[in-house]
């Protein structure tokens, strides 16, 4: 199997169309609807634009298939120094129980609440992102006003 048919089923599993996925790695309109459809090779830039927007995604999934579909525990732990995130694995963690324990409906809405904790993740680490950028920014603010006294 290829990356792009991994990606066609990551994009299955997020529940997002291919478009919004397009927009959110900052592929041009139509490259990875293309893609899939021709199963075409993807750049290398494209690949690693996809793992920086979606920082749960395990590359040697995308890449060579290996491993689970989404990054281990410790990949996102050390990822980050939030104490959030690990919250949100011991949820992840648990959704993934519910989805093994019998009956239909399980694996269902285990597949659903886990794309949310994706999504949610994804969020928190863009606001993570932007405060990081804020606060530099007023630090930057904060030094000229001190130099133009």
């Amino acid at each position: 199997m290829k990356p792009i048919e991994r990606v066609s089923i990551f994009i299955k599993y997020l529940g997002a169309s291919i478009s919004a996925f397009e927009n959110k790695i900052g592929a041009s309109t139509n490259a990875i609807q293309i893609a899939i459809k021709r199963n075409s090779n993807l750049k290398d830039e494209t690949l690693i634009n996809i793992l920086n927007a979606y920082p749960s995604l395990n590359a040697k999934w995308l890449l060579q298939g290996l491993g689970d579909m989404l990054s281990n525990q410790k990949e996102i732990v050390n990822s980050t120094s939030h104490s959030t995130v690990p919250d949100i694995i011991q949820i992840y963690d648990l959704v993934d129980d519910l989805a093994r324990c019998k009956g239909a409906n399980n694996e269902e809405l285990a597949n659903r609440i886990k794309r949310m904790i994706v999504s949610f993740y994804s969020h928190y680490t863009k606001i993570n992102e932007r405060l990081v950028e804020l606060t530099s920014l007023s630090k930057k603010v904060d030094d000229l006003l001190s130099n133009s006294d």
